[in-house]
């Protein structure tokens, strides 16, 4: 019965899981934000990040975390959606508050999830509106979560972050990994993790720096690279499959939703093993025109959508490359997102300001990418490119 639980689970959750890895963080990719149909120019590097932030922490954000959406809804369904708060948000921010030396913001928010998120089993990866949490967690905000208090270690010379990481991520092996894979997510009323390995969800980099304190994870970065580079879709199209079945040994893969398969690639680079065909496609496709949320296998476009989310991983990738053409076309494309008419009530804000759809995940991986940028193009600067 326990086992029958996970499968369904695993089937359900793929989709509600899968909100670092989609458009936005609680809707796919058919019904990403659109532009709207006037914009202002955009703003300065540095104020555009601001401006971002601003908009976050002052709209977007209470004292119950992140809000998945910038409007509230009563409903409740599979994926995240209004006010709820996902541990996918709280890792982005700790990540971007390490990187911003900002250790206020970055203690509030570990707060938050220390208090409201750790269920003494696991991460839950959901709060609901009325401040419960759903008894299950996702491999990849974990993952987050821990990168966020490595680089709060470092950057603050922090050692209780430290401590906790390791304590966290001990929890993590136990509960999501087997025969030295990474599983998708724990439920932890059934005891049992789900049978899935969804490929953008391993994070290379933060498996390795785990692995310095507990080899154990630095067996499960080298298989789970394996997959994923086995999952290569091919030089036309330089992307990969979308998850890995391991009851059954085989790949499973319909169209391609872009910022799963730009997160796959970014993890990727950041331990030196993202193919050239991907860099460079993704520089000619941006010189041309857009990139869109999805495409078939064949590198077919499945949909006139693009999105913030979209862009910003590809800036990310840019910098991780050390590629200063592609972050420059990416950052182009995802300053056309930001609403920067200083009279609006979403001001600073990447989404529409005609729908005021506006979503967590597009938003701190725009703060991301930003902040990334401006310490790419300071080095740049000083190393006498720019």
């Amino acid at each position: 019965m326990k086992r029958n639980r996970a499968i369904l689970l695993s089937m359900i959750l793929t989709a509600a899981l899968l909100s670092a890895c989609a458009s936005s963080a609680a809707y796919p990719s058919d019904t990403a934000v659109p532009l709207p149909t006037t914009q202002i120019a955009p703003l300065p590097p540095g104020q555009a990040e601001m401006s971002c932030r601003s908009f976050v922490e002052r709209a977007l954000s209470s004292e119950a975390g992140v809000f998945t959406n910038y409007l509230p809804t009563d409903r409740v369904g599979v994926l995240a959606a209004g006010h709820e708060v996902l541990s996918e948000s709280q890792g982005l921010l700790l990540c971007y508050y390490a990187a911003a030396a900002d250790k206020a913001a970055f203690d509030k928010t570990l707060s938050f999830v220390r208090d409201r998120l750790d269920t003494g089993t696991l991460l839950s990866y959901r709060m609901r509106v009325d401040g419960s949490v759903y008894p299950i967690n996702a491999a990849v905000d974990d993952l987050r979560i821990l990168r966020g208090l490595l680089n709060g270690a470092e950057s603050f010379s922090e050692e209780t972050y430290q401590v906790l990481c390791d304590n966290w991520a001990g929890r993590l092996y136990k509960t999501n990994t087997d025969d030295g894979l990474l599983l998708d997510f724990y439920d932890g009323d059934a005891q049992l993790p789900g049978r899935l390995c969804t490929l953008c969800y391993s994070d290379f980099n933060t498996l390795r720096r785990l692995g310095e304190r507990d080899e154990r994870w630095l067996a499960v970065e080298k298989n789970m690279r394996g997959i994923v580079l086995g999952g290569y879709l091919g030089d036309a199209f330089p992307f990969f499959k979308t998850r890995w079945l391991p009851d059954e040994d085989a790949y499973s893969t319909g169209n391609i939703r872009m910022v799963e398969a730009l997160l796959t690639a970014l993890h990727l680079s950041e331990v030196g093993a993202c193919p050239k065909e991907t860099v460079d496609w993704l520089k000619k496709t941006l010189a041309d025109g857009a990139i869109y949320g999805e495409y078939t296998q064949t590198g077919k476009a499945a949909t006139s959508i693009e999105s913030t989310a979209v862009y910003a991983l590809c800036a990310l990738i840019g910098i991780s490359e050390n590629e200063p053409t592609l972050v420059e076309l990416a950052v182009a494309k995802l300053s056309a997102y930001q609403i920067t008419d200083e009279e609006s009530p979403l001001y600073g804000a990447f989404g529409n300001s005609e729908t005021e759809q506006v979503f967590s995940f597009d938003n701190l991986m725009a703060l991301t990418a930003l902040r990334a940028q401006t310490d790419f193009s300071a080095a740049l600067e000083t190393d006498g490119v720019a």
